[in-house]
């Protein structure tokens, strides 16, 4: 399966033969086991409400976030999932090149080639653990990038202090720092948006995980 993604079930079925129940689908990391039995039963008592347009404001979702985060209404997007925003940022942000630590998620370097950027990739290495070196990643900085780090990275798992992301956003503030944590659900680690967060810093955050 070569899909960047990944979970493309329709797919594997065509692919296979086989309906989707027989299939273990190791393309995508996401939790094998399905919604929980009280989100079904959520969802069910909802039913009725899907005669609507659901709000284009996303004002209740919004509010839980920000509650959850502590952080003002007017900082958070909305997305059709992460990759919406993955590949909207890299469009709007002026930038000239994109930095990214590899080996990570595919759609970083995508979405930011499709925006006309120059993609510079920096090997994580295998004798620092795969974990990305932020010192290299600063030498390479010339205000003009954006860099993506996803912590805890996609496929490494390894993750990067929230401290030395901060340090790093303030002293370098012509830099965006796209920091994605679709994954920091599945660890204890501290999320970005629970602190002071420079005006150069995006962080990222997804339900599908």
């Amino acid at each position: 399966m070569t899909d960047r993604h990944g979970g493309n079930i329709a797919k594997l079925v065509a692919m296979s033969g086989r309906p989707a129940g027989d299939i273990l689908d190791f393309s995508a990391n996401v939790n094998p086991l399905g919604p929980p039995e009280w989100f079904r039963q959520l969802i069910n008592s909802k039913l009725n409400d899907l005669v609507h347009y659901p709000d284009p404001d996303n004002t209740e979702l919004t509010m839980a976030f920000t509650a959850r985060f502590g952080i003002p209404g007017g900082d958070v997007l909305m997305g059709n999932g992460s990759t919406e925003l993955i590949y909207l940022l890299p469009r709007i942000l002026e930038k000239r090149r994109a930095l990214i630590p590899v080996p990570t998620y595919g759609d970083y370097a995508a979405a930011s080639e499709l925006a006309g950027l120059v993609v510079e990739s920096i090997p994580l290495r295998e004798e620092r653990g795969f974990a990305p070196d932020l010192i290299e990643i600063e030498a390479a900085l010339k205000g003009d990038e954006i860099v993506f780090i996803c912590t805890p990275n996609n496929p490494t798992g390894r993750s990067v202090p929230v401290a030395d992301l901060r340090t790093l956003a303030v002293r370098n503030p012509e830099t965006a720092f796209i920091v994605d944590e679709a994954f920091a659900d599945f660890t204890f680690s501290e999320s970005i948006l629970a602190g002071e967060r420079p005006a150069n810093l995006i962080v990222l955050r997804s339900f599908t995980k």
